[in-house]
């Protein structure tokens, strides 16, 4: 351990020999206080990091580096949209708060402070799950290469938090869906999403020639990842994900009529019959939502006069919750309904048809409350002397 010298702007360095180059010459950290007794404490804390094993070459890297290349190298397998997913995640939620701090200088309370901030803000359970995760397999990663001694987010608790609720669409929004999707260019991608429960990415890697109308099947075997705006169609992530669902006879004659109008091998393509970007999809969608709207007696606003929205927006996810509610409604088991849905775990069939079953019997209840009601079955209670 070199002797501590005295700086130009009086403050004291003294350095240690952490280990040799490939020509035998000492490298050597630095350490730089005001005071000598400052500059000791740095040094002490890291000859005792020393014994613990830890890589003292990497200790001044900052949690916003780390995640750089925890992104780079132990996620780079991912798909577009999974990957964009978690470079905002460090981006909008913990580099803000951390991402200039040393690894070795984090504690739980950073993390912590950062949870309990989107927990105010109404964030659901699910997302402040994610980026905890998120911060917390970068530290993993971190402590893989020893540059830190322990993983001080891996126990940092997620605040309960009741996730909010996928409404189904309403019985009027898909009567109008019906009715107008030979009208639209969005309409037909609709009504398959509305009656098959097929995702986003499903939809825009289904072509026409996995449509079998003799059969009334739709086979789902490709779905549409985007990275950069730009789709790369990829199989499916899990083996749940490959199905043959079936198709609804009452929209067969819907769906001849738009396979012989088309003029892509998309079901759902672009303007130019190609596979769509990601810009492109919510340029459609958009417009296909104030297509609707109109169609329901909206308007659009003027200087003289308001926006009427007749009709609720939706999400394409809606209409997947949609037609697991017809499911439910129709009857169908809930092993089937995973297989349709392409659900890898049935609990997360089972959960959805549980919220349902719920939500009939609450229907239930008022419905016989009311009929009571209306029967004269309410006591008239006499008034006491």
């Amino acid at each position: 351990m070199g002797s501590a010298t005295k700086q130009k702007n009086d403050r004291y360095q003294r350095s240690v020999k952490i280990d040799t180059d490939e020509n035998g010459k000492p490298i050597r950290k630095f350490f730089t206080a005001t005071t000598l007794r400052e500059v000791d404490a740095m040094v002490a804390e890291f000859k005792n990091q020393q014994k613990q094993g830890l890589n003292l070459v990497n200790t001044d890297m900052t949690f916003a580096e780390m995640g750089h290349l925890w992104l780079a190298q132990y996620k780079c397998y991912l798909s577009g949209s999974s990957y964009r997913r978690y470079a905002s995640i460090q981006k909008n939620h913990l580099n803000p708060v951390m991402g200039d701090k040393r690894l070795q200088d984090l504690k739980p309370l950073h993390l912590k402070t950062i949870i309990n901030g989107l927990a105010e803000k109404g964030y659901s359970m699910n997302t402040m799950a994610e980026i905890k995760q998120t911060a917390a397999q970068v530290m993993e990663a971190a402590l893989e290469n020893d540059m830190i001694i322990r993983n001080v987010f891996s126990k940092v608790a997620v605040p309960s938090a009741e996730a909010p609720e996928r409404m189904p669409i309403d019985e009027a929004t898909r009567r109008l869906i019906l009715e107008t999707c030979t009208e639209h260019r969005m309409g037909i991608p609709a009504l398959i999403m509305l009656y098959t429960g097929i995702r986003k990415g499903e939809l825009l890697a289904l072509k026409w020639e996995d449509i079998d109308l003799d059969e009334e099947r739709l086979t789902v075997n490709k779905a549409v990842a985007y990275h950069n705006n730009q789709g790369t169609v990829k199989t499916p992530k899990t083996r749940a994900g490959t199905r043959s669902v079936p198709i609804p006879t009452v929209i067969i004659t819907l769906l001849q009529k738009g396979k012989r109008e088309a003029k892509s091998e998309f079901v759902c393509p672009s303007v130019k019959g190609k596979m769509m970007s990601h810009t492109a999809y919510h340029v459609a969608w958009n417009s296909y939502q104030h297509f609707l709207n109109l169609k329901a007696g909206g308007r659009v606003a003027s200087r003289s006069r308001p926006k009427v929205q007749a009709i609720q927006p939706f999400t394409s996810h809606q209409l997947r919750h949609t037609f697991c509610s017809t499911l439910y409604d129709a009857g169908v088991d809930v092993k089937s309904a995973q297989k349709f849905l392409g659900h890898s775990d049935i609990h997360v069939t089972l959960k959805i048809y549980t919220h349902l079953s719920v939500d009939k019997e609450k229907e239930a209840v008022d419905t016989l409350n009311g009929y009571l009601v209306a029967r004269g079955d309410a006591p008239v209670l006499k008034s006491e002397k």
